[in-house]
């Protein structure tokens, strides 16, 4: 040992040695300069009782080694205070008077450190309360426990429905923020919600387009945003307009199931998305027919009684179209018996009549393309 009982340690060297194997050494050091005291302290906290007058840097040092060392420090200034209270809030008990600064630190260390404030104010006490309820909910308890809360504070709130969505019903007054999050991970929730606002009905069906069913009048905006999710989200929308038509069937071609009475336009948007999407459309024009016919032929099976230019557009993209042509007629089966025969290597003769009606019926649709077209750029 290079301290024992009674005898005083001579030069730094020594006295340093000494705290730093035992810091309550510094009692046998008459006059330590700071560089020992500190040492000291750094290694025991408690050995700041021995120190006569000590510097804000010791005291420092002493509390955030150990926070009850302030009970043995006179006038601790504001820093010294609050460096004691955050490394523990029941050091609060040793400082006389507090400021209230010093009081939310302290319980904001350690809720349970209200019981050394004397009269507490209404704004230490509701912050010592909602402290408690973040440290029971984040402690390892389940977010249930957040229904035995009254007036849980927002960051309960929070931790609440992170841990479950549902928990939501059961805080009675929930912030915008805790409703946002609880939306965002379990949309249908936003049915709960008393007069949401567009920002939480945004929330909810950008997550998942199909909850605007729960959403009474939503505006446009938010109804772009469910069918630019889920296009099948347009059922739930009464008279949507064009504009929400044309994003809806862009996103899922079959959402043209639930439009009723689409423009052509619409149908044309729906069968470049999805050519099968004919199937949805009563009474299909024949520009509507063979543009769904040219992206995909055997589509052909949902339009009855096809014309002959729709049959050959069908066959002309997919000679295996004509298995879906119930009676097809004479000119579209003898183009599919020269494609047979020019596949088996077949030298075909001079184009065909069938052949001569399928180019005719490419040149229509184009025709037809062009003039509508022609009509859109004039109305604009």
């Amino acid at each position: 040992m290079l301290v024992s009982d009674g005898n005083i340690i001579p030069n730094t060297e020594l006295q340093i040695a000494a705290v730093k194997q035992d810091g309550m050494a510094i009692q046998y050091i008459e006059n330590p300069s700071e560089k020992v005291q500190l040492t000291a302290v750094e290694k025991n906290g408690h050995a700041i009782q021995y120190i006569k007058a000590p510097s804000e840097k010791v005291q420092l040092a002493a509390v955030r080694k150990w926070a009850y060392a302030i009970q043995y420090i006179e006038e601790p200034s504001e820093e010294v205070q609050l460096a004691a209270v955050r490394r523990s809030g029941h050091a609060i008990q040793y400082i006389i008077d507090p400021i209230k600064k010093i009081q939310l630190a302290a319980i904001k260390r350690d809720p349970i450190a209200i019981q050394y404030i004397i009269n507490p104010t209404e704004q230490v006490t509701r912050a010592a309360r909602n402290r408690q309820q973040v440290v029971d909910l984040s402690g390892g308890y389940d977010g249930w426990r957040i229904r035995e809360m009254s007036e849980p504070c927002e960051v309960a709130q929070l931790i609440a429905v992170k841990s479950d969505p549902t928990l939501l019903l059961e805080i009675q007054k929930p912030t915008e923020k805790v409703q946002l999050l609880a939306v965002a991970r379990k949309p249908e929730l936003i049915q709960h919600i008393r007069a949401p606002s567009e920002d939480l009905e945004l929330t909810a069906v950008q997550k998942d387009g199909r909850a605007i069913q729960y959403i009474k009048r939503p505006s446009e905006k938010v109804q772009l945003a469910a069918v630019e999710q889920n296009g099948h989200a347009i059922q739930y929308i009464k008279k949507p307009s064009e504009n929400i038509q044309f994003a809806a069937v862009e996103k899922d071609g079959y959402a043209i199931q639930y439009i009723k009475d689409p423009s052509e336009e619409v149908q044309l948007a729906a069968l470049e998305k999805w050519a099968s999407a004919i199937q949805y459309i009563n009474n299909p024009t024949i520009k509507v027919q063979i543009a769904a016919v040219q992206k995909e032929g055997r589509v052909i099976q949902y339009i009855k009684e096809p014309s002959k230019e729709v049959q050959l557009a069908a066959v002309e993209q997919n000679v295996h179209a004509i298995r879906h042509i119930e009676n097809p007629c004479e000119e579209v089966q003898q183009f599919v018996d020269r494609v047979k025969q020019t596949a088996k290597g077949t030298k075909p003769n001079d184009k065909a009549p069938a052949e001569k009606s399928v180019i005719q019926s490419k040149e229509a649709l184009a025709t037809a393309s062009s003039k509508d077209k022609g009509r859109r750029v004039a109305s604009v």
